[in-house]
């Protein structure tokens, strides 16, 4: 008999065996977890956008290390920190996009905090005259910060 096979059941009642209209029943207390193909299309979304982030973040550092190394810098150690925050950033949106594919309720914090950061540093490029980089920027953050809030995880208990 095969494994998960149940005797006098067809397969159809196997297979929809615990769904309801809105999802699938969970083992754990009976709850209802929704589940849809748009949630996977908004979750990976989400975690793309992330990546992009952290491309862009590391694309940044990278820029910066080569600027401090062919020129002279006056502030060495401020260059050297914000390469380092900046790479530690990336890593921090990249592991959270990872999270966010693997349906881990970690992803979405650090996505959201970030964006939200992102959302005041766009407030304060279109007030320093930067209107187009600061248009660019708010509207990734936004899109990214709903993504992120959307892609509601299918297991509860992670």
């Amino acid at each position: 008999m095969e494994r998960g096979h149940q005797p006098g059941r067809g397969v159809i009642e196997q297979i929809t065996h615990g769904m309801t209209m809105n999802g699938f029943q969970s083992a754990r207390k009976g709850k209802l977890i929704p589940y849809s193909l748009e949630m996977e299309r908004i979750r990976r979304l989400a975690a793309l956008f992330a990546n992009l982030e952290a491309l862009f973040l590391l694309s940044l550092a990278l820029y910066l290390f080569i600027r401090t190394a062919t020129e002279d810098v006056t502030e060495l150690d401020a260059m050297i920190a914000e390469i380092i925050f900046l790479v530690a950033g990336a890593l921090g949106l990249f592991f959270a996009g990872r999270g966010l594919l693997r349906q881990k309720r970690y992803g979405r914090g650090p996505i959201v905090m970030a964006n939200l950061i992102a959302l005041g540093v766009a407030y304060y490029m279109i007030d320093g005259d930067r209107l187009v980089w600061g248009l660019t920027l708010g509207a990734v953050a936004l899109v990214t910060g709903a993504l992120a809030i959307a892609a509601i995880p299918q297991n509860p208990s992670e």
